[in-house]
């Protein structure tokens, strides 16, 4: 059978943008998962450096993160200063989880409805454990510890915070913010901690809470027992 050039060409066109389009849907939800929206929003100005933090210190994938938001038209770039920053319609789409038009669950439920399905249909068993007697990682900053265990693709911690611990004092200088910019959502096993946002609201975390704390927030250890949760979201660079 010929091949008509035209409509292969027109194939590898349209495959060529599917294969874009699919690339760029990977790393908003790399950026989403790691903060790295939420921190250029609050940062403001930034280059890899920067944003390293919250990718495990890897400079050169953050890198390659910001080269490749900028080529979708996610962010900016100045030839002059050499950093990236988000505009307020960049935020509101990207950043701002508040924001009627944040459009980043959308991406991400559509980006992992398909490789969620692939990954289930290859390679993933139907039943997965792990436990925290032997952790993935560890990481221990000043009355910290961070147990990781990873899972579905995923990774939840536990989080050991002791009597004195604040995160301006202790995790301030691991994360290199002003305030912590990790979102959490998580259930507390025991103790307490007290949570101070930036947009002035305040709270207790106690045993049995279930909880979400928005990125731009300090916390503390309340009392005199350590405070023990397990997290479901924002693990995969807390304290690091």
């Amino acid at each position: 059978m010929d091949v008509d050039e035209r409509r292969l060409g027109e194939l590898v066109e349209r495959f060529a943008d599917d294969v874009a389009a699919a690339t760029r849907a990977a790393t908003v939800v790399a950026g989403d998962r790691l903060g790295l929206y939420r921190a250029l929003a609050y940062l403001g100005p930034s280059d890899a450096t920067d944003l390293a933090p919250f990718a495990g210190g890897d400079v050169h994938f953050v890198q390659e993160w910001l080269d490749a938001q900028c080529a979708a038209g996610y962010c900016h770039f100045s030839a002059l200063t050499h950093r990236y920053w988000l505009s307020p319609e960049q935020e509101a789409v990207l950043a701002d989880t508040a924001s009627p038009t944040f459009m980043v669950p959308a991406m991400t439920l559509a980006h992992l409805r398909f490789t969620h399905q692939t990954i289930k249909e290859t390679a993933m068993p139907g039943v997965e454990y792990n436990d925290f007697s032997q952790p993935d990682e560890v990481r221990s900053p000043d009355k910290t510890t961070v147990e990781i265990v990873k899972i579905g693709g995923g990774e939840i911690g536990r989080y050991t915070f002791q009597p004195g611990w604040r995160w301006s004092e202790c995790i301030k200088p691991v994360a290199g913010t002003d305030s912590c910019q990790v979102e959490h959502v998580g259930y507390c096993l025991s103790g307490a901690i007290h949570v101070k946002h930036d947009d002035g609201t305040e709270a207790d975390v106690k045993a049995g809470d279930v909880y979400r704390i928005a990125p731009g927030h300090d916390a503390w250890v309340d009392g005199p027992q350590p405070m023990v949760t397990v997290e479901f979201q924002g693990a995969a660079g807390y304290a690091k």
